[in-house]
């Protein structure tokens, strides 16, 4: 299932003894390897060393400011605004420290430190601006109707492109451009029923220019680097529903649509590499619902409040990996290594909170269960190890009980 990625014979040949973790295969095998090419491969049982540091220095000045105007009665309009001037310098400095083969690196090289004040296609001073303005008008008594419109701007980053090529740094510093989005919202808000109902709705838009993401562009080594990702777009409803049937009891419902996608080209009609993909971290769905119940009794309030939460698959990052295959080497069936997606599938979590309220709410004693139906799920996957396609996975917290006892004085 998925993509399959085909490696080098030489390279085939070391991933699975990486993943062994076993010194002594690693050793034999790289012996081998750099017996067959010396210039290409350290000596197995040597230590390497190589150091790279970025360091940045950076000012930033804002001015802003926000005006509200009653129109009528009832509609107000709110208008702002914020100026934004940046000044950035950024400093790349690398070297071998040690290396069993002197003058051969394996990612960086010796830098002598480099300043993107010193690059002449480098501006480091950036500035832009940032606004919004919103209509507010209450239709009936406790009840309203909104209309947003705002821009918003991630100032510009300066991005090192350093690398080893030859044993000589090569490369330099190019500027990613601000990002910017262009948000449209309305809405509507407030209580129905005489007071039965509670209802925030709400439907809105993104557009991005400029979209900025952080990806590896190393070739079998960690290089991680902030890129345009391009045009994209998000749109939704969100419905939040909190009804008080009885003084005693609320109950609760919220939903999310959040369809949020990269374009499929830029707006030159180019291809791009995100194009279709899914936000990271973004589900199109999601839900909560659940109640809160309070029982007075002459020895204190009993409250139960049991919850449920479900969303839709989510991705982890924003190029969207699929599963895929390793194979040992071109036109080779045998498989290295499986890496999976960095993607979690559509769960749900059911947890229950229960107790009570002692001494007109001077102490409380409580229990509860997270994850009552112990759902296997993660939170996180990627990170340090996907620089490598070793993905490293953090499991969500399994079914576990408390209980604890606040005192309030």
């Amino acid at each position: 299932d998925g993509q399959a990625f085909f490696l080098s014979p030489q390279s085939a040949a070391l991933a699975p003894v990486f993943l062994t973790g076993n010194p002594d295969i690693l050793n034999a095998v790289l012996l081998d390897a750099f017996l067959a090419n010396p210039t290409a491969v350290p000596p197995p049982g040597l230590f390497q060393e190589e150091l790279f540091t970025n360091f940045a220095d950076n000012t930033s000045f804002d001015v802003f400011g926000e005006i509200a105007y009653q129109l009528t009665d009832r509609l107000e309009i709110t208008v702002g605004g914020r100026y934004t001037r940046d000044n950035k310098e950024t400093l790349f400095s690398s070297e071998v420290v040690q290396a069993p083969i002197p003058g051969v690196s394996l990612f960086v090289a010796d830098s002598n430190g480099q300043l993107s004040s010193d690059d002449a296609d480098i501006d480091n001073t950036f500035d832009g601006f940032a606004w919004r303005a919103v209509l507010n008008y209450e239709f009936a008594d406790g009840r309203y109707i909104y209309f947003n419109y705002s821009r918003g701007r991630r100032p510009e980053v300066i991005q090192d492109e350093f690398g080893a090529v030859g044993g000589e740094v090569a490369g330099g510093f190019v500027v990613v451009p601000a990002e910017t989005v262009n948000s449209y919202e309305i809405g509507l808000k407030g209580n129905f029923l005489d007071d039965l109902a509670t209802v925030e709705l709400a439907g809105y838009y993104y557009g991005y220019s400029n979209f900025q993401t952080s990806v590896n562009v190393g070739d079998g080594a960690p290089d991680i680097r902030v890129v345009n990702g391009g045009n994209a777009d998000s749109y939704g409803v969100e419905l939040g529903l909190q009804l008080a049937p009885t003084d005693n009891l609320d109950v609760f419902f919220t939903y999310a649509l959040n369809r949020g996608r990269f374009d499929d080209v830029d707006g030159n009609g180019v291809p791009q590499i995100f194009g279709g993909n899914q936000f990271r971290l973004s589900p199109d769905h999601s839900l909560s619902v659940g109640f809160n119940y309070e029982h007075p009794t002459e020895f204190g309030t009993f409250f139960l409040t049991p919850t449920y939460t479900w969303q839709s698959e989510v991705f982890f990052e924003d190029e969207n990996q699929e599963a895929f295959d390793v194979l040992l080497a071109q036109n080779s069936d045998i498989v290295v290594f499986s890496v999976p997606s960095n993607s979690q599938e559509a769960y749900g979590l059911l947890n229950i909170r229960g107790g009570v309220d002692l001494l007109d709410g001077m102490v409380r004693v409580e229990g509860y269960v997270e994850n009552l139906l112990d759902e296997e799920f993660i939170v996180d996957a990627g990170n340090t190890g996907g620089t490598f396609n070793i993905p490293t996975y953090i499991a969500g917290a399994p079914r576990f009980f408390g209980g604890g006892v606040t005192v309030r004085f």
